[in-house]
């Protein structure tokens, strides 16, 4: 006659144990991410929303990264506006001065020569609109 041996409590031993070891491998994950859901069978629905808030966040720290570079883009177009507003202010200063009747034609002449300067870049473009310098040359006749 044969007879089966089994071993119900080590069985039971067994599955307890393993069942152990499955939680303390998920909790030292835990642990060591920091973070309670590592895999979505962690909790299969909240899994999900985590996963899309992580991706909302990673969309809006590129949102910032633009923002800064969109930032550094109008400092630059700024400091090249300021620098047109300077040139422009000493053609001013240019223009008020060959209006002195107390000016002879040399002065004038130097005046004019300086404009002429500011207006063109060293290659004879204009740094600035050509239709703006073409309104920006200083009277020739002495104004009282």
């Amino acid at each position: 006659m044969a007879s089966i041996r089994t071993n119900l409590q080590a069985s039971l031993i067994s599955r307890q144990l393993s069942n152990i070891n499955r939680r303390f491998s998920t909790n030292l994950e835990r642990l060591s991410t920091g973070l309670r859901l590592n895999r979505p069978d962690d909790s299969p629905g909240q899994y999900g929303v985590v996963s899309f808030q992580r991706q909302q966040i990673q969309a809006l720290g590129q949102g910032v990264i633009n923002a800064q570079n969109a930032a550094g883009f109008l400092q630059t177009a700024e400091e090249g506006i300021n620098s047109l507003i300077d040139v422009l202010n000493r053609a001013f200063d240019l223009a008020v001065t060959a209006a002195d009747a107390t000016l002879t034609s040399s002065q004038r002449q130097q005046a004019q020569d300086e404009m002429t300067m500011l207006m063109t870049a060293s290659d004879g473009s204009s740094e600035l609109n050509p239709v703006s310098y073409t309104h920006l040359t200083l009277p020739t006749s002495d104004l009282v």
